[in-house]
């Protein structure tokens, strides 16, 4: 039951954020979206300075929900979306 309920309120603020996300981005005419990929993110952070609450939020963040939510909301709206590896 807890799982559950939390996997849908993490769902729900997928969708709000890149909701309001896409609405800034029609606001400002933004027509090309690039990501970032952020394999490792949690990996780079120093260690020492981060909390156990904060990996547990890094380690949990569902990187490829968001991106398949916010390519589709996007693209639904007519503005171009990539993925781009942040290393190169």
């Amino acid at each position: 039951m807890l799982y559950r309920k939390v996997t849908l309120n993490l769902g729900d603020a997928l969708h709000k954020t890149t909701k309001q996300f896409v609405e800034w981005c029609v606001n400002h005419e933004v027509n090309h979206i690039v990501m970032g990929n952020v394999v490792g993110v949690q990996r780079n952070t120093i260690k020492k300075t981060r909390r156990k609450s904060a990996n547990q939020k890094l380690s949990n963040w569902s990187f490829g929900k968001l991106h398949f939510i916010l390519k589709n909301k996007l693209e639904e709206k007519g503005m171009t979306f990539r993925k781009r590896d942040i290393r190169e």
